[in-house]
């Protein structure tokens, strides 16, 4: 366990920047924003990228489709392609890692952490939530993991 602010101090870093995204919504508007930042690159520090790359890592971004008519294979792809397009034009790797609720003892029983990875989705974005199994999408349905596969590996440590 740490016993630091661990967020305080990795944003005190000169080497790491981050950013806080509590809806899907700024998580798209950010991506889309990273994408025009920095066109206009240096050669050395296009050379300094090549021999070093940068790490971007999301956090929980199954957890901010839930909520959200976006918890679909469609609304899923969209976001996690603008993600991988970022990384792939700035030459950074890509992690995502869904995290668990700390006080759920039993790893993910509440709909958080490794559970999303296989839960159901619809192929469409549809504007009824989808815990309303009587007025849902009733079109095919596919893990969340198939959907990611598609650009992702996935470590099951």
């Amino acid at each position: 366990i740490l016993t630091k602010n661990t967020i305080g101090v990795l944003s005190k870093s000169s080497s790491i920047k981050i950013v806080y995204c509590p809806t899907l919504e700024n998580l798209r508007a950010y991506l889309s924003v990273i994408r025009l930042q920095g066109e206009l690159i240096t050669e050395e520090k296009e050379e300094q990228t090549r021999r070093t790359p940068s790490l971007m890592a999301i956090l929980g971004p199954l957890a901010l489709h839930v909520p959200t008519s976006e918890f679909s294979a469609q609304g899923l792809s969209r976001t996690f392609a603008a993600a991988v397009e970022v990384a792939a034009r700035k030459g950074m790797d890509l992690v995502l890692c869904e995290c668990r609720d700390a006080v759920d003892s039993n790893g993910g029983g509440n709909g958080r952490g490794e559970v999303l990875w296989h839960t159901q989705v619809p192929l469409l974005n549809s504007s009824v939530r989808v815990g309303e199994e009587s007025t849902s999408y009733r079109g095919g349905r596919v893990p969340v993991k198939r959907v990611l596969q598609r650009w992702f590996e996935f470590n099951d440590d």
